[in-house]
């Protein structure tokens, strides 16, 4: 029996107690005709509370024999005041009293309550947010719990509803739907009413039907639940722009008129509490409104029943449709790797045309990738009623991109309602930021957000390095945006050999730039780090990697942009812009130890050394990005000064040196030439109007290298300033010497540059998969095995082509 029901009964049970005591007033008055009266309308009361207790729990429950016995007492009684019979009002009010505590008591022990609670979904695709809690309530003895799918409308320009759509017939099998005409909740007043949609008539693209707004909800049922359909990436409430990109959820009809509402962890809770406060403020609410003690009752940070779902996913639970098979399996009947392809209406929105474009690359791509990848394309469920809406010739274009796509027929385009299958049956995710990225993020397997900028390859951006040490016939390449050290012949750019570096995260994220500089002493490579928290040692001859914790005293603020270098001091290297700070550590290679030099830099808030630094007798001299100034430090003596060397203050960039004297490049693409006593200088003027990234000194011979690939390489002859220029195709990011020729390291390969200045690039590659399968598990170590989100383009590496590669290798 419903808890209701039974309450009612109860309550008339407490009217037939009053009645008692009105007979008994009435009979000891000798006026039998009202008492007859009232014993004729308990008897009404009596069927009434029997027919309800049959019609719920059947006749067979004890109560019912309870209550006949209360009637035949209550018609004998009825008798004797008709026959006028000598009464006693006291003993009539006992005899009743005592049958209706028997049948009181039976009903309160004997019949058990029932709960009932209803669940409205709107969207069948959002039914995960709700299911895991139905089928909890359906397998419970005192529970009826029912799915009642509602209908939704579209929304006109004008704000008016459009189409109606209704999708109760895509739930799950095991799920019971029943029809919203049919369930009339003004009625049966439920104990619990579960949504998922806060919105009522706050959305601007779709509607649920008026009828189910939260606000009609709320009036019958004791307790109305709001568990929001999505789930947010986790963000701190410290993290005010995360906050304030999300804070429009936390106020809306649902929510305020939600008894309860249930959401993913404590911390959004706490956001979601902060958020709701200062909404309510400025729409000029007060009370329970304002009173965190309330809402901490009221939001509740259990979890989300998503979660409950994604760890059921299995692919061997799911039916796929035949046409997504013969796109799914090899020859062999054996399944493609399949990816997730998720294109959201906000980035249609935002970027408009240059999202179509994307598109139109991304499935080139995979296009080419078929035989290997199955893409399973899902566009947002509501993607047509929104865009075509709002932007109509933006729907046409999208929509013959869609037919295109349909017609080759090389790929799944699933715009079905069960976002699940494409969750389970998935190896790995591609597409726009949504709700169920951070779905896919928990599910444990590869996730990457695209990049509308991102049209064309970029795998010689992956395969890049910052710096290089030769040795012998291979070269050693610090694949910074990678979290590894290459081994690469430099005859014919093969890979042959990949080391990871540890960690390259810090906690989710994968850091973009770990290690950038190498510097080689007897045998062991040392890595300087530039976001990573360690020093990294990499014993060539034995073939194992040291990871020695770095903690950077608080002094040194972290910086943006601080790319680390080193070089070595008798049994030191020299660490500059160690772990993202201006710091600059002395590693003592025998004991390991590290000092910090430097006062300088304490306050600094942003990245202020140069791209190389030089050490000549016995100092350490580092140009200085802003200002024309030189950091100038004494290794013996343990003392440092800064020096103003360009008048210009312009930004100086590189350093080399030669026969007693710098040779800096500055910002503007000059080179100052000033004696290391700073007693002479002179500018040596270029063509070249913008910085450079490298710089090589050797045999009285200085190179410059650009950013610019517009501009020109430069070649001085010191002894004489005679300046030759040439072109390089590529940034180069390192230059070593071999014999009379430079290598040159660039994106994607090494360079070749001869004496007369002519350039041989030799690309880097794998032989095969086996080689491609080793750099990737090296770059995907990670301490605790869970796969971060990757953002494409961000480093260059994180890119569609190399993902596509590391999933074909899993």
């Amino acid at each position: 029996m419903r808890k209701t029901q039974k309450a009612c009964i109860l309550e008339m049970l407490v009217t037939l107690h009053e009645a008692h005591e009105e007979i008994k007033k009435v009979v000891s008055r000798k006026q039998y005709a009202s008492a007859q009266n009232i014993l004729s309308d308990c008897q009404q009361s009596a069927i009434s509370i029997g027919t309800a207790i049959e019609e719920s729990e059947g006749q067979d429950i004890s109560s019912i024999s309870h209550i006949e016995e209360y009637c035949e007492l209550l018609f004998f009684v009825y008798d004797q005041l008709e026959n006028n019979s000598d009464v006693n009002a006291n003993s009539i009010y006992k005899v009743l009293k005592k049958q209706l505590l028997k049948m009181e008591s039976s009903i309160k022990s004997d019949i058990p309550v029932r709960k009932e609670i209803v669940f409205f979904p709107y969207k069948a695709s959002m039914w995960d947010s709700l299911e895991s809690i139905y089928l909890t309530a359906k397998a419970k003895d005192d529970c009826d719990a029912y799915c009642v799918p509602i209908p939704y409308y579209d929304k006109n320009p004008d704000g008016s509803l459009g189409q109606m759509h209704y999708e109760g017939w895509e739930y799950p099998d095991n799920i019971e739907v029943i029809d919203w005409q049919t369930y009339n909740f003004e009625e049966r007043n439920p104990d619990s009413i579960y949504i998922h949609n806060p919105y009522d008539d706050w959305n601007y693209v779709t509607c649920v039907h008026p009828r189910f707004f939260s606000k009609n909800l709320k009036e019958h049922t004791e307790k109305l639940i709001y568990i929001p359909y999505f789930i947010l990436g986790n963000i701190k409430k410290g993290d005010k722009e995360a906050v304030k990109k999300m804070s429009h959820f936390c106020f809306l009809p649902g929510i305020v008129n939600a008894d309860k509402v249930i959401l993913q962890s404590d911390e959004m809770k706490e956001i979601y509490i902060n958020e709701y406060i200062k909404a309510a403020k400025s729409y000029g609410l007060s009370g329970c409104h304002l009173d965190r003690k309330k809402l901490k009752e009221k939001f509740l940070g259990s979890g989300s029943p998503k979660i409950d779902k994604l760890e059921n996913l299995q692919k061997e639970n799911f039916k796929i449709p035949c046409e997504w098979l013969k796109i799914i399996q090899k020859q062999d009947k054996s399944w493609k790797k399949i990816v997730f392809y998720n294109t959201s209406i906000t980035a249609l929105l935002s970027d408009n045309e240059r999202m179509l474009k994307k598109i139109e690359y991304v499935l080139s791509v995979f296009k080419g990738q078929r035989d290997k990848i199955a893409l399973l394309w899902r566009p947002h469920p509501l993607i047509q009623a929104t865009i075509s809406s709002m932007r109509p010739e933006l729907w046409r274009k999208y929509r013959e991109i869609v037919c295109r796509y349909l017609d080759e027929g090389w790929g799944i385009y699933d715009d079905t309602s069960d976002v699940d299958r494409a969750i389970g049956i998935s190896d790995a995710y591609y597409g726009d930021r949504s709700s169920i990225l951070q779905m896919y993020y928990l599910s444990k397997k590869p996730t990457m957000v695209q990049s509308v900028d991102i049209i064309k390859s970029q795998w010689d951006m992956i395969l890049r390095g910052s710096r290089m040490a030769v040795d012998g016939n291979f070269i050693w390449l610090v694949m910074d945006t990678m979290n590894l050290i290459a081994q690469i012949n430099k005859e014919n750019g093969e890979i042959v050999k990949c080391v990871g570096l540890g960690s390259g995260y810090s906690g989710d994220i994968r850091m973009s730039y770990s290690y950038s500089d190498i510097e080689v002493s007897d045998g062991r490579f040392y890595l300087a780090p530039t976001e990573a928290e360690f020093i990294v040692v990499y014993d060539k001859d034995r073939d194992c990697v040291q990871r020695i914790p770095v903690a950077i005293p608080a002094k040194y603020p972290k910086v943006s942009g601080a790319f680390a270098h080193a070089l070595q001091y008798n049994e030191e290297i020299i660490f500059v812009k160690m772990c993202g700070t201006n710091a600059i550590g002395r590693f003592n290679i025998l004991t390991q130890e590290i000092k910090y030099i430097g006062k300088a830099q304490y306050r600094e808030s942003k990245a202020m050394f140069g791209l190389n630094s030089v050490i000549k007798n016995n100092c350490l001299y580092i140009p200085l990005l802003r200002n024309g100034d030189l950091f100038v430090y004494d290794l013996e003596k343990n003392t440092e000064k800064i020096v103003h060397v360009d008048l210009k203050n312009r930004g100086l960039f590189t350093l080399n040196e030669y026969n007693g004297f710098l040779y800096i490049s500055t910002a503007d693409g000059q080179v100052l030439k000033i004696s290391c006593d700073f007693k002479e200088k002179e500018e040596i003027k270029l063509s070249n109007s913008g910085c450079y990234y490298s710089s090589f000194c050797d045999e009285g011979i200085l190179w410059l290298f650009p950013r610019d690939v517009n501009e020109c390489a430069i070649k001085i002859e010191l002894r004489n300033v005679s300046v030759a220029q040439f072109k390089i195709p590529k940034v180069i990011y390192d230059v070593k010497k071999e014999g009379r020729t430079l290598l040159l390291n660039a994106e994607g390969c090494i360079m070749e540059l001869d004496s007369a200045n002519g350039v041989h690039a030799i690309p880097y590659h794998f032989r095969n998969g086996q080689q491609l399968k080793m750099f990737w598990e090296k770059y995907d170590e990670r301490d605790d095995g869970l796969k971060p989100i990757i953002m494409e383009g961000m480093p260059a590496c994180h890119a569609l082509n190399m993902y596509l590669e590391q999933i074909k290798g899993r």
